[in-house]
């Protein structure tokens, strides 16, 4: 059953227009239910294996978040990191129509070892048709958020104004209020990157992350190191208590590695909405543009003091 979502439906203010606001709870309704599937014995440790009816759970969750979305009459195109062109749910334009992006289940490389997973997703005011290499743009983007799944099933959110939160109650079968207005702090003592990638880092990004690990003189140790192989959960440490994650360009990866329009780029939404910073190692997220909706990018954000400190050795 659709559940119910206090904050959303009831903070007009907070949660954007009222097509913002029914995309938003779409996105909820979907979610709470692949959390609830996230939690079937049957996905218990063998999670991220095929599952009964043959489909992994990446899988499934597109299915779920695709099959709302389609059922939103605002909804134009969808684009998924399951699908290589765009869902089209509906034959609309002006401003009331808008294109979604969505990574369905981020992380599921760690579902084996039952660790967070999460849900990232971008709505953007619709313009000219869209198609595989004609993507929306990051001033097109009204809302971004991600949820969650842990201990707790979490969704944080931004709407054109602050960064709130929301959790999974299970009395009562909704999300409710968890937090509203979330600043990350300018400074933090966590980095959040793959180590086991350094080798074929550039000599200025060694460096960086070889400062991380010196004494640091105003708090007389070094930072930690926190990295579960999930974004949403490390981007989401570093939200609550600050730090930076990182996710460089590679020799493999001259570009970097993550997709831009439905990970990069609402993660960099909704930081700049807490007072952080996101850039790819050069300039800011927000002001990249795309030529296909799966353009990947490297990926520096966090806390706004270490994002401009990282940035600014990385340009030399």
């Amino acid at each position: 059953m659709p559940c119910s979502v206090e904050f959303i439906n009831q903070s007009p203010a907070q949660a954007g227009d009222g097509e913002v606001r029914t995309m938003l709870t779409c996105l909820a309704d979907a979610c709470s239910q692949i959390s609830h599937a996230l939690r079937k014995p049957e996905h218990g440790t063998n999670r991220g294996e095929p599952s009964e009816d043959g489909r992994s759970m990446d899988i499934f969750a597109d299915a779920v978040l695709v099959h709302a979305l389609r059922l939103c009459r605002f909804v134009r195109g969808i684009v998924s990191e399951e699908h290589d062109h765009p869902v089209m749910a509906h034959d609309i334009s002006g401003p009331s129509a808008y294109d979604v992006a969505i990574d369905p289940l981020d992380g599921t490389s760690t579902l084996g070892s039952n660790s967070a997973v999460g849900t990232i997703f971008a709505m953007y005011q619709a313009g000219d048709m869209i198609s595989a290499s004609h993507p929306p743009q990051y001033k097109q983007m009204v809302a971004a958020g991600y949820v969650i799944y842990g201990p707790a099933t979490l969704l944080v959110y931004r709407a054109g104004g602050g960064v709130h939160s929301l959790i999974w109650d299970d009395a009562a079968q909704s999300f409710v209020r968890s937090a509203s207005a979330i600043t990350i702090p300018p400074r933090g003592n966590i980095y959040s990157v793959n180590e086991g990638q350094s080798g074929s880092w550039s000599d200025a990004m060694k460096a960086l992350v070889g400062l991380y690990k010196e004494i640091d003189g105003s708090r007389g140790t070094p930072y930690n190191t926190r990295y579960s192989g999930c974004l949403v959960a490390d981007f989401h440490r570093i939200l609550g208590r600050g730090g930076i994650f990182i996710y460089p360009k590679t020799q493999a990866y001259p570009n970097g590695r993550l997709r831009y329009l439905y990970e990069a780029a609402p993660l960099s939404y909704i930081c700049e909405g807490a007072s952080g910073l996101a850039t790819d190692g050069a300039h800011a997220i927000r002001s990249k543009t795309v030529s296909g909706i799966h353009d990947k990018t490297a990926l520096f954000i966090g806390s706004s003091d270490l994002v401009n400190e990282a940035t600014s050795l990385l340009r030399g």
